[in-house]
C-alpha cells in the first residue's frame, strides 16, 4: 500500500461518509479543559467509538484508556489504538498511513432518512473520490476484528462458524452471533400474523446467505462475510428496483441520487427487526446493499440506538 491510497480513502470516508475526526492528544497535566477536548465531541472520536466498543462487546472489548498519545482498549487482552478510525495494534503504528480507517457513520433508524443529494462541485469530488477509491483499493489492517471474532484465516474463521436454521433456511454464521439471530427470528415470527406484507416478503426469499470467506468488492479488505456477521437475502426477483451500488452505476450516472421509491428494500419491521439486536442494514448506506445486513452493534449504540 502507498500513501496515496490512504490518505484519499481517510478524505473520502471522513468527508463523505463517516466524518472522522481523530482524537487530540495530551499529557496527563494538562486542564480539566484541555481533558474535555481530549475527550471530543464527535459522535466518531475515538473515545466514543472505543467506549460503543466497550459497551457492545461486554467483557471482549475492555479497558479504554488514553495511552501513548491516543486512544486505546484492549480486544481479549491485545491492545489496539484508535489511529485515526484504523484500530491498530502497537507493531503497526509507525505505519498507519498504508492503512485506511474502518467505518463509524451516522445511522438513521428511520424506513426511510433523508438521502444524501450530490450535485455539482459535490458530484464531482464524489465522482473522483470514488474513482479513486477504485484505482487505489482500501486496506484495513484485521487484527482489530480477528481478535474480536477469533480467527486469522479462512481454517481459523472456519473453525468458528456454525450452521443454524434461520427463517427455514440453513446458513452458516458465527457463533457469536447466534444468540442475536434467534431474537431477530423470534420478533419476526411474532409480527407475521399481523403483517402481509412482511408475510409475502419471506415468502418471496429463495435464498439466505451467511459466511463466505472473500474481500469487500473494490477493496482488499476482508468483508464481513467472512467473520460470519453478515447474512443477505435473496428473493425471487428485485421487482425492477436498485439493490447494489456497483449494479445500478453500471446504469445510472448519478446512481447515488436514486430516490427510496427506486431502491428496493424489505418491509421496515423486518429491518427493524434486525435493528433491534444491533445489526445495521446496508441500504441505508451511500454505497448501497439492500440485500445485506451486518452485526454492528456499535453503530447503534454511537448513534444513540
Amino acid at each position: 500500500m502507498i500513501v496515496k491510497h490512504s490518505m484519499r480513502a481517510f478524505l473520502f470516508w471522513s468527508l463523505l461518509i463517516f466524518r472522522l475526526i481523530p482524537c487530540f492528544s495530551q499529557s496527563g497535566e494538562e486542564s480539566l479543559r484541555d481533558w474535555n477536548r481530549l475527550r471530543d465531541s464527535s459522535p466518531y472520536s475515538g473515545y466514543r467509538v472505543l467506549g460503543a466498543m466497550t459497551e457492545a462487546y461486554p467483557g471482549v472489548v475492555t479497558d479504554r484508556f488514553y495511552l501513548k498519545g491516543d486512544w486505546s482498549c484492549l480486544v481479549r487482552g491485545e491492545r489496539f489504538y484508535w489511529a485515526g478510525g484504523r484500530l491498530l495494534p502497537e507493531e503497526a503504528l509507525d505505519s498507519q498511513e498504508e492503512y485506511a480507517p474502518y467505518p463509524f457513520y451516522p445511522y438513521s433508524k428511520e424506513y426511510e432518512p433523508d438521502l444524501m443529494l450530490f450535485l455539482g462541485e459535490r458530484e464531482d469530488a464524489l465522482v473522483k473520490l470514488i474513482n479513486e477509491r477504485e484505482e487505489y483499493p482500501l486496506y484495513r489492517h484485521p487484527g482489530f476484528y480477528d481478535a474480536l471474532y477469533r480467527l486469522h484465516d479462512e481454517r481459523t474463521a472456519w473453525e468458528m462458524m456454525k450452521s443454524v436454521y434461520f427463517l427455514g433456511y440453513k446458513i452458516t454464521v458465527h457463533r457469536d452471533i447466534m444468540e442475536d439471530l434467534a431474537r431477530v427470528e423470534e420478533t419476526i415470527q411474532n409480527r407475521l400474523a399481523e403483517d402481509e406484507e412482511l408475510k409475502a416478503y419471506l415468502e418471496s426469499l429463495t435464498q439466505v446467505a451467511g459466511y463466505s470467506w472473500r474481500e469487500i468488492a473494490g477493496t482488499e479488505s476482508r468483508s464481513n462475510h467472512s467473520y460470519g456477521i453478515a447474512v443477505d437475502f435473496l428473493p425471487r426477483n428485485y421487482e425492477g428496483k436498485n439493490v447494489y451500488w456497483r449494479w445500478s452505476r453500471d446504469y445510472y450516472d448519478q446512481w447515488y441520487n436514486l430516490e427510496w421509491e427506486e431502491r428496493y428494500r424489505p418491509p421496515a419491521s423486518f429491518i427493524q427487526a434486525f435493528e433491534e439486536a444491533g445489526f445495521v442494514w446496508g441500504g441505508k448506506w451511500l454505497l448501497f446493499d439492500s440485500i445485506h445486513f451486518e452485526y454492528r452493534p456499535e453503530i447503534g449504540i454511537l448513534n444513540g440506538k
